[in-house]
């Protein structure tokens, strides 16, 4: 049995033990307290923390994108999500340890102390705000910032290979008011950690690199670090949207002319091969994309799927032009899938045009009149052969057609030689109509080719 005494020890040593513990951490409080009451006394935002005014602060950045989150090709604006790390020194932030109660570092408002203010140059947004997180404050003065910013920077798109195309974007970041000698930027380079893939763009390339700069304006040498990303476009969309039905439209082109005279197949096929070949009529069907503003550039065509074809620069494309400055150009350049898709509606426009030549010179046969002179010579002869089109191939079907065929007679020898010019006239122009067919799909299969080997 326990005494009376024990008893009430043992009840009594969790509550001392509790007091104690209460006790130390309102102690800690108290230090903490006490040391950024004292650190903040007397202490000014806007001065430099050195003790030595010719010395300047060393202050070291570091980018980590996290990730793309947009390339605009029409406002030409790269939309990143990065964390930025800022290392300094503040001399006037330092304490021993042994007088706060062994407290090695503390936490402070992000305005309450002095900041270098570094910004994007090329910054396309209207603000520049780090979101308001607690830098850390070392004993020794070290400071460590690391804040998530969404960055907002002007990107010189160049569309001439789209889908295919590789955009590089760069990011200048320096000081806005403290040159070389007050504030020494230093580069700890570029980091990739991608939480999430951009659907449209895949970084395959980063670096970084820092500058020195004396502008007109200053005698003073100002530091700046560039960051550059290299982006390539994520071509599955575009290849199997917008490539595949524009590389199939194409050689289905030229079978225009191996469908049969005597009915409307041809005109109903080249409308057909024209529509397809324009995405307005796939927007009505899919209803989904948008339209493109800029005929010259993409031919006025609509994406059919998000992200498969770009917004088109409407304000001239920038051209970099090294590390001190971007200039904007005028010159706007063709791309890549622009110009096949302008070729196929020009080879679509002109098959449909000669394929209504072709109808009308076949429609000649029903006038029996004699093919001209030099249309004879020109193609029934050695074209006729090359082709393999003979004048005999149509007789029947004309004396078919014909309402007075040759094998009645009707007691005129004059008559039948009659009849018979007519016959061979209309044969020759069917003869000329299906080789100028041929002639056409040559041509055109030999256009196409090599316009899928140019592009």
């Amino acid at each position: 049995m326990f005494r009376p005494n024990e008893v009430v020890g043992i009840y009594l040593l969790p509550l001392v033990l509790l007091l104690i513990s209460t006790v130390k951490g309102e102690d800690a409080n108290n230090y903490e307290m006490m040391l950024q009451e004292k650190l903040l006394t007397n202490y000014s935002t806007t001065v430099r923390p050195v003790r030595n005014h010719s010395h300047p602060v060393n202050v070291e950045l570091q980018l980590t994108i996290q990730s793309v989150l947009d390339l605009d090709e029409e406002a030409q604006m790269l939309t990143l999500l990065a964390w930025v790390n800022f290392k300094w020194v503040d001399e006037y932030l330092r304490w021993n340890e042994a007088d706060y109660g062994r407290i090695d570092a503390t936490r402070l408002k992000a305005d309450q102390i002095w900041r270098p203010d570094i910004h994007l140059y090329n910054n396309m947004d209207k603000s520049f705000d780090f979101i308001d997180t607690l830098p850390i404050i070392y004993s020794d003065g070290r400071i460590i910032h690391k804040s998530p910013i969404v960055l907002k920077s002007d990107c010189a798109v160049d569309m001439s290979n789209f889908p295919f195309d590789t955009q590089i974007c760069r990011l200048q970041i320096g000081s806005w008011t403290f040159d070389g000698n007050q504030v020494n930027l230093t580069n700890q380079g570029i980091k990739l950690n991608l939480d999430s893939e951009n659907s449209e763009f895949k970084v395959i390339n980063f670096s970084s690199t820092r500058f020195m700069k004396i502008y007109v304006c200053c005698p003073e040498p100002y530091l700046e670090i560039e960051y550059t990303l290299e982006l390539k476009r994520r071509t599955d969309h575009a290849t199997h949207f917008i490539m595949s039905p524009c590389i199939i439209c194409s050689l289905l082109i030229p079978f225009i002319f191996l469908l049969p005279h005597g009915t409307n197949n041809k005109i109903i096929y080249g409308k057909i091969m024209n529509w397809s070949c324009d995405f307005r009529l796939i927007r009505a069907i899919a209803g989904i994309g948008q339209l493109i503003a800029n005929v010259l550039v993409f031919g006025e065509f609509e994406a059919i799927v998000p992200h498969a074809y770009p917004r088109v620069p409407t304000k001239g494309l920038k051209s970099y032009s090294g590390p001190d400055q971007y200039k904007v150009t005028n010159t706007v350049k063709f791309s890549f899938l622009g110009i096949l898709f302008m070729v196929n509606l020009v080879l679509t426009g002109l098959a449909l045009v000669f394929t209504v030549a072709t109808i009308s010179v076949w429609k000649r046969s029903q006038k029996k009149k004699p093919v001209p002179g030099f249309m004879r010579t020109a193609f029934l002869g050695i074209c006729g052969r090359v082709c393999f089109v003979h004048r005999d191939d149509f007789l029947l079907d004309v004396e078919a057609d014909s309402q007075s065929p040759l094998d009645e007679s009707n007691g005129s020898t004059e008559r039948d030689v009659e009849r018979a010019g007519k016959l061979t006239a209309a044969a020759e122009w069917c003869q000329l109509a299906v080789i100028l067919d041929r002639m056409f799909f040559v041509l055109f299969s030999v256009l196409v080719i090599i316009t899928a080997i140019a592009q």
